[in-house]
């Protein structure tokens, strides 16, 4: 268990986080999500080393982390642009973490070869050992950082979108894989991310951070969350009421009948098979609504109140 405690820091007068507390299970991967410049990356470097706390508290399994310096934590952090060394094949790449000045006592009486070979099939590059990084596609350098990543036997990994370059169809391949990794290490993985597709569909949780705001949830409670009304809107998870004191969940919307009205503008408008996908604007609000009906410039959506889910006041 990682654990969050009293966890401040702020740049000059600038506060990014205020007594944070949160924890993050082994096995499990959270995706940490929020606008941009609200702090993301400088949480990593927060919990990498690179950046000290002003106050409060990192530990992982009651050992305190918070003065160690980056090199003596067990936290591995993987980046969008994939580092391998291109003077070093794939093999040599996964091997350097354990010879490292920093890890070579660690990995002393382990079979090397073996246990590269491991990593290598773990990520499906064991036909790849011997290949120089510029020869490999995107997705391929990518799964030997990845590869590297795991080879350094990390507590937490951190994944700064590690990802988002790739097409979708990919992202999403390696994203199911990253998960089964993760499981299979029994490791603590936060990756940040801003495709909100990609948080909600191949993460366990999710810790959404805004200024003043953290709130952390599981992705299987997202029918019924009972959350900010920051997160509702971040996430487009349906119609807020004017004082933001509960909102109607997208399934929850009709276009036939119901207690309440919301007269939306159609933003945008996609054909998706036999459905047509918009993007909605009603009371300053955007959301996502799929629909059989082809709508010009405008639709009508409806609830009831029974459906209402009410919204949490501060956090």
């Amino acid at each position: 268990m990682l654990a969050l405690k009293s966890f401040s820091f702020s740049y000059q007068n600038n506060i990014i986080f205020e007594d944070l507390n949160q924890r993050f299970k082994k096995g499990e991967v959270t995706a940490i999500v929020g606008r941009s410049g609200v702090g993301k990356s400088t949480f990593f470097s927060l919990l990498a080393g690179q950046e000290k706390l002003k106050a409060g508290s990192i530990t992982l399994d009651e050992r305190n982390l918070t003065d160690l310096p980056s090199n003596k934590r067990p936290v591995i952090p993987m980046f969008q642009q994939e580092s391998l060394f291109p003077h070093m094949s794939v093999y040599e790449n996964i091997r350097f973490p354990l010879v490292s000045k920093y890890n070579h006592n660690r990995f002393k009486g382990i079979d090397h070869k073996a246990y590269i070979l491991e990593r290598l099939k773990e990520v499906k590059l064991e036909d790849l050992a011997d290949r120089m990084p510029d020869t490999l596609s995107g997705g391929q350098k990518q799964r030997a950082t990845l590869a590297r990543s795991l080879a350094a036997k990390p507590e937490v990994l951190l994944l700064d979108e590690p990802f988002s370059a790739l097409n979708d169809e990919l992202k999403y391949s390696l994203n199911h894989e990253l998960n089964k990794l993760v499981k299979n290490n029994n490791i603590i993985a936060l990756k940040i991310t801003h495709d909100l597709y990609e948080a909600l569909n191949f993460a366990d949780s999710i810790l959404y951070l805004d200024k003043g705001v953290n709130f952390k949830f599981n992705t299987a409670d997202i029918d019924h969350l009972i959350a900010p009304a920051e997160v509702i809107e971040y996430f487009m998870l349906g119609v807020l009421t004017i004082d933001k004191s509960a909102y109607f969940p997208l399934h929850s919307l009709n276009e036939i009948k119901g207690e309440h009205s919301f007269n939306c503008e159609i933003i945008t408008k996609m054909k998706r098979g036999g459905l047509y996908e918009y993007s909605l604007k009603t009371n300053d609000q955007n959301f996502k609504y799929f629909s059989e009906v082809d709508y010009k410039k405008s639709l009508t959506l409806y609830a009831n109140n029974e459906q209402k889910i009410m919204t949490l006041k501060g956090n």
